[in-house]
């Protein structure tokens, strides 16, 4: 009885490894990408990454990536509902800024984007859109490669431990 459930998944195991490389070999960065964001909404996202933690010394969060980040959390974290509110959102952002300054939130200066984008603190249509983009673009910032390595200092196996030392 061992023997026949040992050919049988030998079997198995050999059937897969033969076909995984045919099945794999179609494989490609858009069939993974299921993202409805346009360009135009990723270039707002990144403006506003970028508004949020701008360029010193140090790479900002539109240079580091941060917009890409956000973007595939909520594609694939929070489901289609949350990513058709972001895109909303993003939409009644540029309306309100072409209402109110004229102009996309992309053509304003760096000075007019920040005043424009405290502001959403106050609005009550986007006080939620502004404390998420807050949240997230400081998160992904942090978490980022450049941070954990060039700035924080993380360690991958932290916490030395030395036998002989007792406390």
């Amino acid at each position: 009885m061992q023997r026949r459930n040992l050919l049988k998944t030998a079997a198995l195991g050999f059937g897969g490894m033969v076909t995984f490389p045919i099945w794999a070999e179609s494989w490609n960065k858009t069939s993974f990408s299921n993202l409805n964001f346009t360009m135009a909404d990723d270039a707002l996202l990144a403006e506003i990454v970028g508004t949020i933690i701008p360029e010193t010394s140090t790479p900002g969060a539109k240079s580091l990536g941060v917009h890409k980040l956000i973007q595939k959390l909520v594609s694939d974290c929070q489901g289609k509902e949350a990513e058709n509110k972001l895109i909303g959102d993003l939409s009644k952002l540029q309306i309100l800024s072409k209402n109110t300054k004229g102009g996309t939130f992309e053509s304003l200066s760096s000075d007019k984007k920040l005043v424009f984008f405290k502001s959403l603190e106050k609005n009550e249509e986007l006080k939620d859109f502004y404390s998420k983009m807050k949240r997230m673009t400081i998160d992904g910032y942090m978490k980022s490669e450049y941070v954990m390595t060039n700035i924080t200092k993380y360690e991958y196996a932290p916490a030395r431990w030395n036998g002989c030392v007792i406390i």
